[in-house]
């Protein structure tokens, strides 16, 4: 399946592990729409931008735990929180500040997350084009 081997992932799979990449793919509209709303301060081209939204990627994907990311990107929880710093300067919304805990920031959460990983492919395919 083309949504695994983006992962790097090889073999048999189960279905429901790739579900949200899978809902993201059949809603492009959807997650360019989010991106815009809360990565619109972002330049795709601009190494350091793509670096920040990684960042937070990993943040997200580490239970929103500095040491957690700091590890998964081997470097220095004090780096980590200057990124999502710089990337809260640049874009107007934190990921640190309490927002995504309770009911409705899993919801949020979610939206970061979708809005993350379309910003980082659509960059990455802009990136590669003539």
């Amino acid at each position: 399946m083309e949504i695994g081997s983006r992962r790097g992932l090889r073999g048999v799979r189960e279905l429901t592990d790739l579900a949200g990449e899978i809902a993201m793919a059949d809603h492009a509209v959807l997650g360019a729409a989010l991106s815009g709303r809360f990565l619109g301060g972002l330049d795709p081209a601009d190494d350091f931008h793509r670096q920040l939204a990684l960042t937070a990627l990993a943040f997200l994907d580490s239970g929103r735990r500095l040491d957690r990311t700091a590890t998964a990107l081997f470097t220095h929880p004090n780096t980590v929180r200057y990124r999502l710093g710089r990337l809260h300067h640049l874009t107007g919304t934190s990921l640190t500040d309490g927002a995504l805990d309770g009911p409705s920031g899993t919801l949020t959460t979610l939206h970061w997350w979708w809005a993350l990983t379309t910003w980082l492919a659509t960059g990455a395919e802009s990136a590669h084009s003539p």
